[in-house]
């Protein structure tokens, strides 16, 4: 019997683009069997609950306190124990889908060790691709650079007019067409397409996650521990309206949320060492 695809958002105060994204875009989809999880760590008024509890496809999580978005994603994954879809995917409501775009993932055949799939996921901002989020691990010293970084929001601010220059220049070269499927490390989290059995046998594991950024790393790690492989799929195209649900310049306290991500790896990679 088919599984359906399952789809998790994960809402803070963004109601409205949360149902424009459900009105919008996954009722536009071919694939019939969509279930939705909407996971509610904050909002405005009753107007999402509302909406939700009205469409038989959608399940309204409303924990009382913010989880996160890996805690977010994780309570939904912990409601479903070994009833869930063969896929499941958590996604930003920031985005721009084909309509037949969910037929295709749940078509694609994932072999033993294939546990993530990340689409060809492009910034409407750059108009480059955003995955591979990382072809190979991250290193050390590129963790102890980013902790240095988010240290302040003077080197931040630095950092990122820099790499806005970086990506202006880049946008100016034609970009690399590819059409090949190939492992890599992590892909980026505003898009990312699980096999179900994976996020349910390792949900333990995961939930010792930062609270905030960090996911695309967590998931990453968690598949090279147990020696299962993460692909990049670019025949799965997205555009992504990036920045749309958070800062393009992060506030001091998104700040804090990215240094105690990196604190939380460069922990976990000393920890190897020991």
């Amino acid at each position: 019997m088919k599984k359906p695809i399952g789809i998790v958002l994960i809402n803070y105060f963004n109601d409205d683009e949360v149902i424009s994204f459900i009105s919008n875009q996954l009722r536009k989809q071919t694939e019939e069997e969509i279930q939705v999880y909407v996971l509610d760590n904050g909002s405005d008024n009753n107007e999402l609950k509302v909406f939700c509890e009205s469409e038989r496809a959608i399940k309204y999580y409303k924990p009382g306190n913010n989880l996160g978005y890996i805690g977010g994603f994780l309570h939904v994954i912990d409601s479903l124990k070994s009833l869930g879809p063969g896929k499941i995917i958590l996604s930003n409501t920031d985005i721009e889908i084909d309509t037949d775009l969910l037929e295709r993932i749940g078509a694609y055949e994932l072999n033993k060790d294939e546990v993530m799939l990340g689409p060809d996921l492009i910034s409407t901002r750059t108009h480059h691709s955003q995955n591979p989020f990382y072809e190979h691990r991250i290193s050390e010293s590129k963790l102890r650079m980013l902790n240095f970084v988010f240290s302040s929001w003077l080197t931040y601010s630095a950092y990122k007019v820099l790499g806005i220059m970086k990506a202006g220049i880049k946008g100016k070269t034609k970009k690399k067409v590819e059409t090949g499927v190939r492992p890599v490390y992590a892909i980026h989290g505003s898009f990312m397409i699980f096999k179900t059995s994976f996020v349910e046998t390792y949900s333990a594991e995961l939930h010792d996650a930062p609270f905030l950024f960090g996911e695309e790393l967590r998931f990453a790690e968690t598949a090279l521990k147990h020696h299962l492989q993460i692909l990049y799929c670019p025949q799965f195209k997205i555009n992504h309206h990036e920045h749309a649900t958070t800062q393009l310049f992060r506030s001091g306290k998104m700040l804090k949320h990215l240094k105690n991500s990196i604190d939380f790896f460069l922990k976990k990679r000393m920890e190897e060492k020991a």
